[in-house]
């Protein structure tokens, strides 16, 4: 019982991340972003969530496994595209 009662709160852990990823997104935004708070503030989130999300696998949780890795999964391609931006844009 108690595992999986862990399985749902690390899944539920896991999209929370994706949430709060995407209102600091909404928040940071404009022509005076700070990138690279927000590059770290997103990747930190996103290797939380998949850490969660895995957590959450191996408590026997599959669906909240393909949705936390899902979710924290686009959240990292989209730190990894800012990172590169920061790159070109010599930031």
């Amino acid at each position: 019982m108690k595992v999986k009662q862990n399985g749902h709160i690390l899944g539920s852990l896991s999209v929370l991340t994706v949430v709060i990823s995407f209102i600091f997104f909404l928040v940071e935004r404009g022509p005076d972003a700070n990138i690279s708070l927000g590059i770290t503030v997103l990747t930190t989130l996103g290797v939380l969530g998949v850490i969660f999300a895995v957590l959450a696998g191996i408590a026997r949780k599959w669906g909240w496994l393909a949705a936390g890795v899902m979710g924290n999964g686009v959240v990292l391609v989209f730190a990894y595209l800012l990172w590169i931006a920061a790159g070109i844009g010599g930031v």
